[in-house]
């Protein structure tokens, strides 16, 4: 979904799996569309940034006078990339010395619909993208042009929303999606290609029921058919699989005095041919002041092997990962448009499913962190948030460190006025300390071997917006300028590469124009 497209995007932090089952194990993100409504009228959007890069976006929206309430929109988004990336890895006269020129190229076409009408929603989507791939992952041949990939996402929804007054509340909803993936593995003169393919289609039922207007108890079902699960790699016998799930949930919301809400629940899920797994939640919010809340939070959640992990591990040798958190939540409004939270978590993780010494396996680990926040809205436009993450992730089962776990995260945003409530200046902070990378190479005998690889080292990147909005009648313009000053950092890679570290782009720019009419 483009990012112009979205309305709001809503985060419910911790295990969801009571509700949403499969797959909601640190939280849930809710992307919530705009619609007709919102658009009323035409909208065509184009932008430029650095490594040459384009997008352009046509929005067609409307409400029209029987409450037919429409919305279409198309995008298309290239680049060039950069024109040179080095590896060090790969410095030998015969693989150019480690440099890859014009090997990172982007390109992206997309369309989204939605028709709205009293109960009825209907929307869909497609997005073909296709990446050229720089880095010779997967052992292959480092600068060859015919490593690329392509992937292709598409999905069709519809939802049934209902209010039967001082009865109850019901929701349906059917959907079917598919996703396509192609890459080809350059090997000298030769090309290998892999080719995967998903398609699967649900349908949820959920009943919300209010009881003496303090209490909400929530019921529901759903079931889901992934009907065809493939993968094809040249030279090998297609690996096919099909899985059937079924959940059903109960969820409560009860006011036990004024200032007390009990808010809990548990789901039943038959995931494929898995155990079935049973999901508590329960979370007590209490009042004790006006203006002051605290949050004690209990939860459990899963996550199933995706057809890939079961593909590439020794039959029924992968469990499910599981997760059981705790946290506790103090929030506090200090004056008008200041708030503050401070929480403290804890999160034990039994069955993570990693990558390790070709092939994936179980393990198990534990998070314990304190996070800080403070977020401001004042009357005169002034909008800013600041927070503070400390967070120690351990496995005790591992002979190395888990990758890509900072124990730091700071981030601060602050957008004010410049001119009229008309120009704003933006400014984003964003800090992560030092993360670990694994470094995946061979032991004597030539198997595949997972070690400890180099460490990322902690930095911190500047970024800077100005917006315009009705500055001129129905145009917006915004520049952004990102990383600043320039800060030159790495991130640990995937299991894929040879490399430990990938290094990130320099300063890079965007330039923005949408007119509505």
């Amino acid at each position: 979904l483009d990012a112009d497209l979205i309305d709001r995007v809503e985060i419910i932090r911790g295990p969801g799996s009571v509700l949403y089952g499969n797959n909601a194990f640190f939280g849930v993100i809710n992307v919530v569309p705009r619609t007709g409504k919102q658009v009323n009228g035409v909208e065509v959007s184009s932008e430029y940034g650095g490594f040459d890069s384009y997008k352009g976006r046509v929005t067609y929206g409307r409400v029209f006078t029987n409450g037919l309430d429409l919305l279409v929109s198309s995008t298309f988004y290239d680049s060039a990339g950069p024109d040179k990336l080095t590896y060090k890895e790969f410095n030998t006269p015969d693989q150019n010395h480690g440099v890859a020129r014009h090997r990172d190229a982007d390109s992206s076409g997309s369309f989204f619909g939605s028709l709205s009408y009293q109960d009825f929603t209907v929307e869909g989507g497609f997005i073909r993208r296709e990446k050229g791939n720089p880095t010779a992952q997967y052992s292959t041949t480092f600068n060859d042009p015919r490593l690329s990939t392509i992937d292709e996402r598409s999905y069709a929804a519809v939802k049934f929303a209902h209010s039967f007054p001082e009865v109850v509340d019901v929701t349906a909803r059917m959907y079917y999606d598919r996703y396509d993936f192609k890459i080809g593995y350059p090997s000298k003169a030769s090309l290998f290609t892999e080719k995967d393919a998903g398609q699967w289609w649900g349908a949820e039922l959920q009943v919300d029921k209010r009881i003496m207007d303090r209490h909400i108890v929530t019921l529901g079902a759903e079931y889901r058919d992934d009907f065809q699960q493939e993968r094809r790699v040249s030279g090998q016998s297609p690996v096919r699989e099909n899985r059937q799930s079924h959940g059903v949930y109960a969820q409560g919301d009860f006011a036990l005095v004024n200032e007390l809400h009990l808010n809990t629940g548990v789901r039943y899920d038959q995931y494929g041919d898995f155990d079935a797994a049973y999901n508590p939640r329960a979370a007590l919010i209490y009042n004790p002041v006006e203006k002051s809340t605290i949050k004690a939070i209990y939860g459990t959640a899963f996550r199933a092997p995706n057809f890939l992990e079961l593909a590439l591990s020794p039959a029924g040798q992968l469990a499910p990962e599981k997760i059981t958190s705790y946290e506790l939540v103090y929030e506090q409004e200090i004056a008008q448009g200041l708030r503050s939270s401070v929480s403290g978590f804890y999160n034990d993780m039994n069955g993570l499913i990693a990558f390790e010494s070709g092939r994936f396996i179980n393990f198990d680990a534990d998070t314990r962190g304190v996070e800080l926040a403070l977020t401001g809205f004042w009357t005169n436009a002034i909008r800013g948030r600041m927070s503070y993450t400390l967070q120690k992730s351990e496995s005790h089962s591992r002979s190395f460190n888990l990758p890509d776990s900072p124990e730091h995260l700071i981030k601060f945003n602050l957008s004010v006025p410049v001119f009229k409530e008309k120009v704003f200046a933006g400014l984003e902070f964003q800090y992560t300390s030092q993360r670990d990378s694994l470094h995946n190479t061979t032991d004597g005998t030539g198997q595949p071997l997972t070690v400890q690889g180099r460490s990322a080292a902690g930095y911190g990147v500047v970024n800077f917006t100005l917006f315009s909005r009705e500055l001129i009648r129905d145009l917006e313009f915004s520049a952004s300028i990102y990383n600043l000053l320039d800060q030159k950092y790495s991130d640990p890679a995937t299991r894929f590469h040879r490399q430990d570290l990938l290094e990130r782009d320099g300063r890079t720019f965007r330039v923005k124009l949408t007119y509505r009419f």
